[in-house]
């Protein structure tokens, strides 16, 4: 069933994580549903955090949540990075 699809995609991509450079990559996991969620950000554990999710219902249009990913993952590091106005 469903639930069990869900085990084997995390299963599958925790293993994909761990094979991953770590040390500064800028890799994150948005998991795009109704409701969205960040699973990992840049600098967290992936791996752990991939084997953590669970299953969430819904939909989404991809546009949107490319619009989120950029919203929730990219804009707060680009804020961060900016150089100060003068």
């Amino acid at each position: 069933g469903e639930i069990e699809n869900f085990q084997q995609f995390k299963s599958s991509l925790a293993s994909v994580v761990s094979m991953l450079p770590s040390g500064g990559s800028r890799f994150a996991i948005i998991q795009a549903g109704t409701m969205s969620n960040v699973v990992a950000n840049f600098g967290d554990d992936a791996y752990s955090s991939v084997l953590q999710m669970n299953e969430r219902g819904g939909s989404t249009w991809t546009r949107f949540i490319f619009y989120e990913a950029f919203q929730m993952i990219w804009e707060p590091v680009l804020s961060q990075e900016a150089p100060a106005a003068q």
